[in-house]
């Protein structure tokens, strides 16, 4: 039995546990909540939600910091608003982990009733009564029914429940008042309103977090008709008709030509344009944004957040409260009082800029990472920073050029701005294998990467490499090409970007992680490693959609019986554990996993769908690739990979895949006639139809390949997972790669319990002898690796996951010993081997085929022939 074969003792001891074992809390999901408030918020969030969903509301959790509770939502790995539906069970997980207060996100609900708001955001207490009064009394007049509630800052929101909602309703987003009201956000005043939401912005619920009154949604809806509305909003626009300031300009003085001559270079740059209000509780959002997302560290956020705060004249009480929102308990109020007083004692030249909380905010922007309300957040913050005067563009540093709207223009000697090259800003510098790229962006916004190609003699660009974005000025070619040369050297300096590897690797303690949709973006990624931009349908190591529903598909597919799909995502987990473990293991060889079969048998869905554990789910074509690609390009890759059709059905196709399959297998790389190339690390599996991949006959060429290859041949016993393995596959190509978030919860205890689990599988592992150590090694990390990723990130049983590494173990030996073992040593087939030789020599005779005063092996190319080494010597 199972539990007998694999028992767990205590940690010391580290197997695979028994069924009368509890299972473990995952990791990363204990915490520890100091204040009371938390565990009361908890509580009544745990209360509440169910009630809420189940009287047909779209609730939605929002965060807690420091005890208090914010505005910003969790999506729950949702992209966009309109398609974010509360799920109770996803609701429930995630509020055991940690306190969350609630809300409603406005429009359809889950129930056939749509929910909006009338938030009176106004802090002048005789405006607030007044407007409060007359917005209920014509509610009540229309016969509306509807929900008031104080918020935690004291302003009054009301909840009204329709049966529907309509263009005319959803066309209005402010209600006009009369007289002059006020509100105060971030300690500035500025002018009150009354705002009506009433799609796709969630609004937080303060009843029962702030007070102990239940929340409105605790009750069964009261639904109100849609006319009735609209009446109350023609009524109340109306009545009130927007007061718009009527204030007569002043005719603006006019300069003469000789004044306007007389202005200096300084004079022109120094000209600042506010367009709008910078907010500083945006700014704290977008900080908190980013950290989470892990772009920026905890110097930079602190640097940021003092910078902007001294620079905008906030108060220090006030940016203490930021700096409280932004680090909870990790808040430090000694060393944010320090830095405050550091920053407030240089120039405001001297204060260090916001370059980088700039590009980082453009390159989250890029990502697959953010959901609806995370985007516009940014994109407003970006907005007001660059209206404001902050700018993190190089360029616009170097002496006498200056960005405008049409392009940039260069400060002659006669006080005069001219015209020279289009609008286009250079973000990101590359160097890959010692080759140049920069990521240009247009005036839209649209980025593009382009090589850049430099003269060996002056090292200045090619200036065509800007001539699509517009008018170059053919008269300053020269100033361009220099100008170019600062600007990309200033961008290399302050963002360069030197990528050795697109993947995975564990370098001192700590993930290297280059994977797009994370820092990167797919079109940066396709050109870093195919060297142009990509299709969707090609491979690229990325994050992209909902890290639940990718936990779901793959929990759906730990439940099949399905012993080759195991194997397949084992061997592909395995990475993982060989660079966490790299200092503890050392595995001299990389086998390849080789599924061969007929067609229709699902070898390539089984490696499509584990490759998605790192990117989309595509697959190589190993009839398109090239000994050069693999010697060049390949190594770049440190995430696990698959290659589809393999052929090998003449000697030149044995001598072929003998290259490339040496250049995977071999840890230490391979010196070969034109060189030395490094090695493929990764794990590899490949895919071949039985007729065309004659595994037999390669097997029979030598012990080495029995040591280098795991080979499962396929049949059509699991037909039956088809349609479960094709609607996975349909669900992974909008989620995927979010191994990412398994591999940096891992800390020195996953290590331990890793090591562990190793322990017991290797003793389970019998198959050939000691011949095949690498294959045994391989694969009790592979299956250690699986049993604690399922566990521990997908969330499944310790039981059932014993169960399921023992049928794999189970299956895998089976495999071995009958397809390869019995090829080692002395066990070859001389006489059949042979005779074998001995057909293809007649064979080839009755086809009239000259044979004679040729080498071996050109003789054995002409009949078709492969044998061992072994077999050749006796045959010569």
């Amino acid at each position: 039995m199972v539990e007998k074969e694999l028992k767990r003792t205590e940690r010391e001891g580290g197997n695979l546990p028994t069924k009368t074992k509890t299972k473990t809390n995952p990791i990363n999901n204990l915490a520890v909540y100091p204040a009371k408030i938390n565990d009361k918020i908890q509580e009544r969030a745990k209360e509440y939600t169910p009630k809420g969903i189940k009287n047909g509301y779209n609730i939605i959790p929002f965060y807690v910091r420091n005890g208090e509770l914010t505005k910003i939502p969790n999506w729950m790995g949702v992209k966009e608003a309109v398609n974010y539906q509360a799920k109770l069970d996803d609701l429930l997980r995630e509020l055991d982990k940690k306190p969350y207060g609630y809300g409603v996100l406005a429009g359809k609900q889950l129930g056939d009733f749509y929910f909006i708001s009338i938030d009176v955001d106004i802090d002048t207490e005789e405006c607030k009564e007044r407007l409060s009064k007359e917005i209920e009394e014509l509610l009540t007049k229309h016969g509306i029914k509807y929900y008031k509630e104080t918020t935690k800052s004291e302003r009054i929101h009301y909840y009204i429940i329709l049966d529907k909602t309509t263009d005319k309703i959803e066309s209005i987003t402010k209600l006009p008042y009369p007289g002059t009201c006020s509100k105060f956000t971030d300690g500035k005043e500025a002018k009150g309103e009354i705002e009506l939401i009433t799609k796709n912005k969630p609004v937080v619920v303060y009843n029962g977090i702030i007070n102990d009154e239940e929340p409105f949604f605790t009750q069964k809806p009261e639904v109100n008709h849609h006319i009735a509305f609209e009446k109350f909003l023609e009524e109340w626009l109306s009545k009130y008709e927007p007061v718009e300031s009527k204030k007569k300009e002043k005719e603006p003085i006019k300069e003469t030509e000789k004044e306007t001559e007389k202005k200096t270079k300084k004079e022109r740059k120094n000209k600042t344009k506010k367009k709008n209000k910078l907010q500083f509780s945006k700014v704290v959002e977008g900080l908190i944004i980013l950290k989470n997302l892990g772009f920026l560290n905890g110097w930079d956020a602190d640097r940021t957040l003092s910078g902007i705060g001294v620079r905008e004249g906030i108060s220090e009480e006030e940016i203490i409260e930021g700096f409280k929102t932004i680090w909870g308990s990790e808040y430090d109020e000694k060393t944010t009082r320090y830095l405050i007083e550091l920053t407030k004692k240089k120039s405001k030249e001297k204060i260090p800029g916001l370059g980088s909380f700039i590009y980082y905010i453009e390159k989250a922007l890029k990502t697959n990472r953010l959901n609806e309300y995370e985007t516009e957040l940014l994109k407003a913050v970006l907005n007001d920073l660059k209206s404001n005067g902050y700018n993190d563009i190089p360029g616009k540093a170097l002496e006498d050029w200056e960005l405008k709207n049409d392009g940039w223009y260069m400060y002659s000697k006669d006080g005069e701005y001219i015209h020279v090259l289009p609008y286009f800003e250079i973000t990101t510098h590359f160097l890959i294998n010692g080759e140049e790229y920069i990521e240009i962006t247009d005036k839209k916004g649209n980025t593009y990467i382009r090589r850049v190609e430099r003269k060996k003699d002056n090292y200045l660009p090619d200036i065509s490499i800007v001539k699509d974005f517009g008018v170059i000025n053919p008269d300053k070619v020269k100033d361009s090409r220099r100008f170019l040369a600062h600007y990309i050297e200033k961008v290399k300096a302050e963002k360069g970007v030197k990528v050795d590897f697109i993947g995975y690797k564990y370098i001192i303690n700590d993930w290297d992680i280059v994977v797009a949709g994370n820092e990167y973006s797919r079109k940066e990624l396709g050109y870093i490693f195919y060297g142009k931009e990509v299709s969707n349908r090609w491979f690229i190591p990325e994050i992209k959609g909902s890290p639940e529903e990718f936990k779901r598909i793959f929990r759906e597919l730990f439940y099949l019986n399905d012993e080759p799909l195991h194997l397949v995502i084992s061997h592909f987990l395995s990475w993982i554990g060989k660079e966490l473990l790299k200092e503890n293991i050392h595995l001299e060889n990389n086998p390849i996993l080789a599924l061969i079969g007929d067609t229709g048998t699902g070898k390539s869905i089984r490696i499509k769908l584990a490759t998605a554990l790192y990117g989309n789910p595509a697959l190589f074509s190993y009839t398109n690739m090239t000994q050069a690609g693999l010697n060049n390009r390949f190594p770049l890759l440190k995430v696990p990979f698959g290659i589809d059709e393999v052929i090998i059905r003449t000697f030149e196709d044995f001598l072929r895949f003998e290259k490339i399959f040496y250049n995977i297998t071999n840890e230490q790389g391979k010196i070969i006639s034109n060189g030395t190339y490094d090695p493929i690390e990764v794990p590899i599996a490949i895919t071949g139809e039985t007729e065309n991949m004659q595994i037999d006959k390669l097997l029979d060429r030598g012990r080495g390949l029995n040591r280098r290859l795991i080979v499962i041949k396929m049949t059509d016993a699991w037909k039956e997972n088809s349609e479960v393995l094709d609607n996975a596959l349909d669900k992974l190509q909008s989620h995927h790669g979010y191994i990412l978030e398994y591999a940096k919860s891992l800390k020195e205890e996953d290590k331990k319990e890793i090591t562990a689990l190793m322990t017991g599988i290797q003793a389970r592992l019998h198959f050939g002898d000691s011949s095949f150590k690498d294959l045994k090694k391989h694969l009790t990390l592979s299956l250690a690796v699986y049993f604690h990723f399922y566990e521990k990130y997908i969330g499944i049983d310790a039981v059932d996951i014993a169960e399921k590494v023992n049928a794999v173990i189970d299956f895998v030996a089976e495999q071995i010993n009958n397809n390869q073992a019995t090829r080692i040593g002395e066990n070859t087939d001389y006489i059949g081997e042979i005779i074998n030789f001995i057909a293809k020599v007649e064979e080839a005779i009755n086809n009239r085929k000259v044979l004679k005063n040729k080498t071996y092996p050109i003789l054995c190319s002409d009949i078709g022939f492969i044998t061992s080494d072994r077999v050749k010597k006796v045959i010569l």
